[in-house]
């Protein structure tokens, strides 16, 4: 009984590492795309100044610079 419940834990804990670890693989991978779709976007519109461009981009890239970021057509 002892020992199931360790390898339950153990198991658990495993689970919830490997979880954290995808999850982390998946923010890592974003992370730059967003970073450098936003850079190109301040410098389209640095025209109106930093807060203004800032305040003026779209919250989501358009679908067609997202397939363009990743290669598609």
């Amino acid at each position: 009984m002892k020992r199931t419940v360790i390898v339950g834990a153990v198991g658990v804990l495993a689970g919830i590492i490997l979880t954290l670890m995808v999850v982390m693989g998946l923010a890592a991978d974003f992370e730059p795309r967003t970073g450098e779709l936003a850079a190109l976007r301040l410098k389209e519109t640095s025209a109106f100044g930093a807060d203004d461009a800032v305040a003026a981009a779209p919250a989501a890239p358009p679908m067609e610079m997202m397939e363009e970021a990743e290669g598609g057509g």
